[in-house]
């Protein structure tokens, strides 16, 4: 077993991950959050660390979230091997995932500086409207498996910017590389701005629901972001959701047709075609549509 996070004094089951490739092997073992109180330990961390965290300038935010991006992409290989081993896809895209997660958090780093104090003109004259935002507090982080380090950080990164503390609840078939992200994190923030909370989506959205986040932020399915949605109106919060796409592509004779086709291909069917963003449409002109057809069957042998 490669990655043990079971808590001697847990109260939560123990669960373990496997090897998609070789699913009696297991790869990892882990303890659940069994109860409200541990929720409200973690929380008490995270507030007292969110607390520091807003004090630090905005700019330094952005310096050290920087520092934990180039940490991260340090140990590129260390996530990407986590990656697999619990999620299956390859190395070579475990290591684009992780790559490109860290180039958009650059962005949010940088999105930082642009915090500073407001000042726009108001309706009467010789007044002047200041606008100051400040950080919402403790926000959840509620991740799917196709994605475990990408989906993390483009939650963490701009939570993190804007001076809140985040608590990321990863799937339970890909905790490992949230445990990894958030042990680096400790490199560069204060203890407890970043945790990771092990559980069952049911118990996660009873938190949203009890009030105990200030905000909470869910990447998934319908049906679950539907629950989570009306957990954070029962307790006035905002909820940004990342449900299901419905994604097409319009093929014409402009292009190359063997090159499209494999782009489709790719687009359609990587992670087995199990992400939001996976091509489930194609929209072609009526004289392409045998080649296509036959194009696609071809490209589909070689795989």
């Amino acid at each position: 077993m490669k990655y043990d996070y079971r808590h001697p004094h847990g109260i939560g089951e123990v669960f373990e991950t496997h090897n998609p490739a070789r699913p009696a092997e297991s790869v990892g073992a882990y303890t659940e959050v069994g109860d409200a109180a541990e929720v409200d330990t973690m929380l008490t961390s995270a507030s007292l660390a969110q607390k520091e965290w807003a004090d630090v300038p905005a700019v330094s935010r952005g310096d050290r979230l920087l520092a934990f991006l180039d940490d991260v992409v340090a140990n590129v290989e260390y996530l990407a091997e986590a990656i697999t081993l619990e999620q299956g896809k390859p190395l070579a895209e475990a290591r684009n995932e992780i790559l490109k997660g860290c180039a958009e958090g650059k962005f949010m780093a940088g999105e930082a500086s642009r915090q500073q104090l407001q000042s726009t003109a108001a309706a009467r004259p010789r007044v002047r409207n200041l606008i100051l935002r400040r950080p919402r507090g403790n926000l959840l982080a509620i991740c799917p498996w196709n994605f475990p380090v990408m989906t993390p950080l483009r939650k963490l990164c701009p939570a993190i910017a804007f001076g809140n503390s985040l608590v990321v609840k990863p799937s339970q078939f890909t905790p490992a590389a949230a445990f990894l992200l958030t042990e680096i994190s400790e490199r560069h923030f204060p203890a407890g701005l970043v945790q990771v909370m092990p559980c069952r989506g049911a118990f996660a959205s009873e938190l949203v629901a009890d009030g105990r986040f200030d905000g909470v932020s869910f990447t998934g399915s319908v049906t679950i972001g539907r629950k989570v949605a009306q957990a954070a109106a029962a307790s006035l919060i905002p909820a940004q959701l990342e449900l299901g796409g419905k994604n097409g592509v319009i093929i014409n004779d402009s292009q190359d047709l063997e090159s499209c086709l494999d782009q489709v291909f790719a687009a359609a069917f990587q992670t087995g075609g199990q992400r939001c963003t996976s091509l489930s449409r194609v929209i072609v002109k009526r004289d392409l549509h045998e080649s296509v057809i036959e194009g696609l069957a071809r490209i589909s042998h070689r795989v």
